[in-house]
């Protein structure tokens, strides 16, 4: 839909040259005023959220909406002082057209008032500004798909952690968000040497292909809980999902991988280069058993001076010293951890790779940015992994996976053009077993295969299927799209079911 902007932007325009040309009645200037406030308001609303998402208005906008609204976070556009500027001006410029516009209307009232055909003009241009917005449409479709649908299957497929099996010696972890890369960035006959140490990691790791993205998991925070949960972060309204988020509380009613593994006695500690409290990150973390959570300013304390830093925060050769001190001290602790790492050099739209990137140069003749990103991240997430893995831990699984695939960056146009398969990257160091497992999957998935890895005996979690068992996943029983069509109209019913099928789960558990 976002090519289609340019119609209510040249309709607006439209109405405001009517306006300073021909407005004589105060009815008039309301109505064209009106009609020129709304379809300005939602063609920033529209562009703004499709430079992030790529696709116009998702549910990643609306849960930055609500979310960024809430008491004691922020949206986080005060990291994008041009797009402010562009909301300002923008204002301003309506604010002073509409008062100009009102003096000439009040100098002519007098005059006679404007043709047949001066009416329909207008209202035609009305209709495409306003009724006909893409970000109308846009979000019409977002209220169709509160329409529940298929509710049975919910009910019948979500399945309760239920009680881990105690282990007698439990596997630790570190697990690596790498930010948005996804398996392309690995193919070497589309990229070559493009992530040559991640492509040679993968050939002694347990490798997943088939990791699709389910509705509501394509960005951060929720490409975190859908890992971690097996749940997709359901958005359109906090009571009516009753998440409880962002407050002192982030999805209470969930049981993620981190209540389970707190459970057996692991000590839980995240670390990443942004501020903690945007998209939850901090309550999420908190409220589901972790008891070090580290981002920006946390890590500055930890660091020796004060470096550089991204509109993101800390670069990923600072957050991954912070890593690696954290690892050798929970390590000397001598009980069993979990250490969550998330990296930011590869975040849209151009990446964010700190100074000593520079020193590797650019990825091919310099000309997309991100691959470049992407070239250095490559090297800094291998040093890491082989950092963790010198300190010679036999009993520690190590973790490299997207949190979420590529949007609206110079890669995703590449990988889009040359029709390149759009999957997750999961990587898993320290299995019993290598190889490639390839399944119709997303990651939902994750969470119980990983502690089933670690030792556990986890039957699945929420929408989540072990991929190392022989249960379908809901992706192989009802086919990719139907799938991603039912969870876009459970999408209201999420959190409630999913509640229901904890208490069954309890209740059998106790019996």
């Amino acid at each position: 839909m976002r090519e289609l902007l340019y119609v209510p932007v040249l309709a607006t325009l439209g109405l405001m040259a009517y306006g300073l040309w021909r407005c004589r009645l105060s009815s008039v200037w309301l109505f064209v005023t009106a009609c020129v406030s709304a379809s300005s308001f939602l063609s920033l609303f529209y562009f703004i959220g499709d430079m992030f998402t790529g696709e116009g208005l998702t549910s990643a906008v609306v849960f930055h909406v609500l979310h960024g609204l809430e008491d004691g976070n922020r949206i986080g556009m005060g990291e994008f002082p041009e797009l402010v500027l562009l909301v300002l001006a923008t204002a301003a410029t309506i604010l002073a057209w509409a008062w100009f516009v009102y003096r000439r209307c009040r100098r002519n009232s007098a005059q006679r008032s404007g043709s047949l055909g001066e009416g329909v003009l207008v209202l035609v241009l009305a209709v495409l500004a306003v009724p006909l917005h893409p970000a109308v449409h846009e979000g019409i479709r977002l209220w169709h798909e509160l329409a529940p649908r298929d509710l049975d299957v919910l009910t019948q497929e979500l399945r309760g952690a239920g009680a881990d099996t105690p282990v007698a010696r439990p596997k630790s972890l570190v697990y690596i968000y790498a930010e948005s890369y996804e398996r392309a960035f690995l193919d070497q006959a589309a990229f070559p040497d493009l992530a040559p140490r991640l492509a040679e990691l993968e050939r002694s790791s347990l490798s997943f292909h088939g990791l699709g993205q389910a509705p509501m998991t394509d960005w951060t925070i929720a490409g975190m809980v859908a890992s971690q949960c097996g749940m997709p972060l359901a958005t359109i309204s906090p009571r009516m999902n009753d998440p409880g988020m962002g407050r002192k509380h982030f999805l209470p009613g969930a049981h993620c991988m981190g209540d389970v593994l707190a459970g057996r006695g692991y000590r839980l500690v995240y670390v990443g280069g942004a501020d903690i409290a945007f998209q939850g990150k901090q309550n999420f973390y908190r409220t589901h058993g972790f008891q070090e959570i580290i981002g920006r300013q946390e890590g500055l304390k930890l660091l020796a001076s004060e470096p550089p830093q991204s509109k993101w925060g800390l670069y990923d050769r600072e957050v991954f010293s912070v890593a690696l001190a954290r690892f050798r001290e929970l390590k000397s602790a001598g009980q069993p951890f979990a250490l969550f790492v998330l990296t930011t050099a590869t975040h849209p739209p151009n990446g964010f790779p700190g100074a000593a990137c520079r020193e590797m140069g650019a990825y091919g003749d310099g000309s997309n940015p991100m691959l470049t990103a992407a070239h250095c991240s490559d090297a800094e997430i291998a040093a890491l992994v082989e950092a963790i893995e010198s300190e010679g831990i036999p009993d520690t699984l190590v973790v490299i996976g997207s949190d979420h695939l590529q949007r609206a960056s110079g890669a995703s146009d590449v990988f889009d053009r040359r029709g390149l398969p759009r999957e997750n990257m999961l990587l898993v160091r320290g299995a019993d077993r290598t190889g490639t497992v390839r399944r119709e999957a997303t990651t939902l998935d994750i969470a119980p295969t990983l502690l089933n890895l670690l030792g556990g005996q986890v039957d699945g979690i929420a929408l989540g299927r072990d991929l190392l068992a022989n249960d379908k996943t809901l992706p192989e029983k009802y086919g990719r799209k139907e799938f991603y069509n039912m969870v876009q109209h459970w999408r209201a019913n999420l959190w409630k079911s999913w509640g229901e099928a904890a208490e069954r789960q309890q209740t059998a558990d106790t019996r």
